[in-house]
């Protein structure tokens, strides 16, 4: 079994990736350098290049003389991402039905019904979860290809935050979401229900809290608790 050590920069990145996607850090808002640093306990250093991680995935931007700012999120960057990302899950489909062998299915054909019991139980966060951790192993286990690897693992965690927007609307858009992935097990029935007329979801902007419940959100001593792991 190969271990990849995770960086503390690359923790406190998932750290805000993932307040990011679930709206506690919304569009719009400010990540001030120096406070956020004290809240989590880290430095600056690692803080920086957390922000560069988190730029790459187009979940922040960072603005000259402004620092950094979470994303907005328009209709038309989420049509651009689901067009190119699912071209990506095409081939990836693709390449798995041409070299998957005996022993390499059967755990992502197991979390098909466990995918649909969570429907059932209208549990989305799990279903929302356990999505996404197929096509992070699917992704690894079949592109076969560095360039094809690296493009849907940093785009993910941005259709994780578009995903997860889109259930608090529609829990319907979610089924979109592995639409192209069961080819992957061979699971042709795999139910496509209430898609949407344009194929995309769509974004309803919510307000950006202010600095003070900013910081509430927040929980202190998260670079200590992540150095600890």
């Amino acid at each position: 079994m190969s271990l990849q050590a995770v960086s503390l920069s690359e923790q406190i990145a998932r750290h805000l990736g993932e307040q990011i996607i679930t709206g506690e850090l919304a569009p719009g808002s400010r990540l001030p350098e120096n406070e956020l640093a004290k809240q989590l306990d880290v430095s600056t250093n690692s803080l920086r290049e957390a922000f560069r991680l988190l730029e790459k995935q187009h979940m922040i931007e960072l603005q000259p003389r402004k620092g950094a700012r979470v994303c907005e999120v328009t209709d038309e960057q989420v049509r651009d991402l689901y067009e190119f990302l699912f071209m990506l899950l095409s081939r990836l489909a693709g390449l798995a039905a041409a070299r998957w062998q005996p022993g390499e299915i059967e755990d992502l054909v197991e979390m098909l019904p466990q995918l649909e019991q969570h429907f059932k139980n209208d549990d989305m966060r799990s279903a929302h979860q356990l999505a996404f951790r197929f096509v992070e192993v699917a992704t690894v286990r079949f592109a076969h290809n560095r360039y094809l690897t690296t493009d849907i693992q940093d785009l993910i965690p941005l259709l994780k935050r578009y995903s997860f927007i889109a259930l608090q609307e529609d829990t319907s858009e979610f089924r979109r979401v592995p639409a192209d992935l069961p080819a992957l097990a061979g699971e042709r029935g795999w139910p496509q229900r209430g898609r949407r007329r344009s194929g995309y979801p769509r974004i309803r902007r919510k307000p950006v809290p202010d600095r003070a419940t900013r910081h509430r959100q927040t929980p202190c001593g998260v670079g200590q608790r992540l150095a600890e792991k």
